[in-house]
């Protein structure tokens, strides 16, 4: 969606972020990363109670695009925001689900808590891949296509939702050669 935070600081300028929890009805969670000037400084910007004009959603990164029963969610970084919801809705549909989500290491991940309860109570299978550390259960090292096949061995069988860094998203594009019809991935730009 794009927001347009409406107070004497930053009313001119649009941003897009991510939904990064399931609608509720009663709000709508986005998770930031500090990646430049405005989302450095976010904080000092925008204050509780200031309005918001939302326009969208927009893009086709959800589950209505799924086809199989089988989905592998692949995570880099702060591309877990839109896929922590995507997971549930998946989850609630019935579908095998994997998760393999990439980080520097422990300290950096999002929802832990949160993908550690959909794990527990509806079936999620999570995989953590941290480049910086050793995780308890996972694997170290960078993503690619070699880690993906030795943690879902069953990757040709799964329809693919891929959000992460671009050069994350891009290297796997290319290693994983798999059907565009069985192939979503979200960028980070409007471009």
């Amino acid at each position: 969606m794009i927001f347009r935070f409406l107070n004497k600081h930053v009313w001119r300028q649009a941003h897009p972020f991510s939904i990064s929890s399931m609608p509720n009805g009663e709000y709508l969670r986005i998770t930031v990363k500090n990646l430049g000037d405005f989302t450095g400084s976010i904080k000092e910007k925008i204050k509780p109670g200031d309005f918001v004009w939302l326009e969208g959603p927009y893009g086709i990164f959800t589950s209505l695009r799924s086809s199989k029963k089988k989905i592998l969610l692949i995570a880099g970084g702060v591309g877990i925001a839109p896929l922590r919801p995507l997971a549930e809705d998946l989850l609630k549909q019935g579908k095998d689900v994997v998760l393999v989500y990439a980080s520097k290491n422990l300290k950096n991940l999002i929802f832990k808590n949160e993908l550690e309860a959909l794990s527990q109570n509806a079936g999620l299978r999570t995989h953590l891949v941290l480049s910086e550390e050793m995780p308890l259960v996972g694997e170290k090292g960078r993503l690619n296509k070699e880690v993906l096949t030795h943690l879902v061995p069953d990757l040709k069988d799964r329809e693919v939702y891929l959000c992460g860094p671009q050069g994350l998203t891009q290297t796997l594009l290319k290693e994983l050669s798999l059907k565009p019809s069985l192939l979503h991935y979200e960028k980070f730009s409007l471009s």
